[in-house]
């Protein structure tokens, strides 16, 4: 329904599956019915099953379930339940928006609208051209840099060569002030094609936050116990939210599903292991975070590459410098991707040819299946299975080989619902030990585990989509042995492996892939158990032999 008045506001009614949206349009402006609004404002309130995609998109037509209703709206698009609204209007943009959240679900919306300008031609503004390179610590990734393209001098922040990473990768701290130390990056950037003013517009309040590198060195996946972090991710309140959103969103997902080959739980468990559905996507400055990191932390060239990132989104006006906002790690949006993964993965979902990750859902979730498909999502199978072990079962493979299913079978293991085992090679996994639950892990779950490299993550994401998708989700086995690890604990360890020539890498505190390699291969040495698992008696043993041979 559209109706006229003096300052020309037209009122669309439509009904989703749950509630009424009620949307007000005008020649210049939107108002919700929230209050008034100036001229160039818009504020609209939204019902829980309600997602929201707000950008420019070029055009004049109004559509309802692309169904064309009017002409001369403004450029924004709007999905509520199994409704899709989009609106144009002639000659304005959104140039500022502010969100509000009210348990985890869009509330209000405020948008300043300006005049279109035209733009200018320039290349310092098209959208940067980049290697594509999976999210991960080790390489950084990997982006390109135009000017060595026209055979220019190279990017010293991306250039790969010996004495260059050398440089960046140094462990020694800092030699120049933070301030010296920016003012150096942003003399690189500029050789790497970053322009003067997006330069004084990204750095002009960045700070350096101690805070940040604090926790760079102290994340909770790797010291927690397996139990103890699959309990504080997955909460029954996630279950039950994860299963509202998925009826929400299905025929989303259904699309992403076909298109990309990604289950639509496993979405669904990303999002809201990574922001709680959108809750919380952070509230840090990406650039003072990443500059700090870049500066003063254990992974300097990763963050440095994603510092450039950064500067390139803004630079190609996907989002303001002051909005670029995330977790403390630099991680963006309601999946929270790295400026890396934004440019060489982020889609657009909703048909507005702009890409949004932090405001729209639709953007987020098929950039995220666009990721996870890119980087060897195989559609179609499985991530893993719980399995049963046999007694006695002490064979554990230290070098994490994939096996075909014949070898997992001869040696007695079955599955805990009692089907056949998948056809596939897989891993044997046993995150607390042989006496938690075990499970046999396909190529799809090292997929997972490319978006966090945490063990414990890619069973949290696994679990909550089982959760969610109404599957069994009962993990056999017990946790008694299982106790969370006090820092200095993993770092005497990986020392004393270390002084016995079990390879646990350099002593950070953390257990890792190398580290759990090292405690079994200790474990086979010494007649144990080899199931790379640290519990205190094995710490206890391997203290005592470096102190019987005298090497500690």
């Amino acid at each position: 329904m559209l109706k006229s008045s003096s300052v020309t506001r037209q009122r669309i009614w439509f009904y989703d599956t749950w509630k009424i949206c009620w949307l007000l349009f005008s020649s210049i402006t939107l108002l919700g019915f929230n209050g008034c609004a100036t001229d160039n404002n818009t504020h609209w309130e939204l019902p829980q099953q309600c997602g929201i995609a707000l950008k420019a998109i070029p055009g004049t037509k109004l559509l309802v379930d692309d169904k064309l209703v009017g002409t001369g709206y403004s450029a924004f698009s709007l999905a509520c339940g199994e409704h899709k609204v989009e609106a144009y209007k002639d000659g304005w943009e959104p140039y500022q928006q502010e969100i509000t959240l009210k348990r985890g679900y869009i509330k209000n919306i405020a948008i300043t609208l300006k005049p279109i300008k035209s733009k200018p031609t320039n290349s310092s503004i098209q959208p940067p051209q980049v290697t594509r390179v999976p999210l991960s610590e080790t390489p950084a990734p990997s982006v390109s840099n135009p000017a060595v393209a026209k055979n220019e001098p190279y990017c010293p922040i991306t250039n790969d060569s010996t004495n260059q990473r050398r440089s960046i990768d140094s462990n020694a701290l800092p030699n120049q002030s933070f301030t010296a130390w920016l003012k150096d990056f942003q003399k690189k950037a500029k050789t790497c094609g970053i322009s003067q003013s997006t330069l004084k517009t990204a750095f002009r309040k960045v700070k350096y936050r101690h805070k940040l590198v604090k926790l760079d060195r102290n994340q909770s996946e790797f010291s927690k116990s397996f139990y103890t972090y699959l309990g504080s991710r997955v909460t029954t309140s996630m279950v039950k939210r994860g299963q509202v959103l998925t009826r929400v969103w299905r025929k989303l997902l259904q699309r992403l599903n076909t298109n990309y080959g990604i289950p639509g739980e496993i979405l669904i468990a990303f999002w809201g292991l990574e922001t709680g559905y959108g809750r919380n996507t952070g509230n840090t400055p990406i650039i003072s975070a990443l500059s700090t990191l870049a500066y003063e932390g254990r992974r300097r060239n990763f963050y440095q590459r994603e510092l450039l990132a950064a500067l390139q989104i803004i630079q190609a006006q996907h989002i303001s410098a002051h909005k670029m906002r995330g977790s403390w790690a630099g991680a963006m949006g309601q999946v929270q991707f790295m400026p890396s993964t934004f440019i060489n993965y982020a889609t657009n979902g909703d048909s507005n040819n702009h890409i949004d990750i932090w405001n729209s859902i639709p953007d987020a979730l098929t950039s995220a299946a666009n990721y996870l498909a890119k980087i060897g999502w195989k559609k179609g199978q499985p991530w893993g299975i719980q399995v049963q072990l046999p007694i006695s079962f002490n064979v554990y493979d230290c070098s994490e080989a994939p096996h075909n299913q014949s070898y997992w079978t001869k040696l007695g293991i079955k599955a805990v619902n009692a089907t056949a085992l998948p056809n596939f090679p897989a891993t044997l996994l046993l995150p607390s030990g042989i006496t938690g639950p075990a499970f046999l892990v396909y190529d799809n779950f090292k997929i997972i585990t490319e978006w966090n490299r945490s063990t414990f993550y890619g069973l949290a994401v696994v679990h909550l989509s089982h959760r969610i998708s109404g599957k069994a989700a009962r993990l056999y086995g017990n946790h008694n042995q299982e106790r969370n690890l006090r820092r200095s604990e993993i770092k005497t360890l990986q020392s004393e492996l270390n002084s016995l020539g079990f390879d646990a890498g350099k002593p950070d505190g953390m257990i890792g892939s190398k580290t759990r390699k090292a405690i079994c291969k200790y474990q086979r040495n010494n007649g144990l158990i080899a199931d790379a698992y640290p519990t205190s008696s094995l710490i206890s043993q391997v203290h005592k032999t470096t102190l019987a041979r005298g090497q500690r």
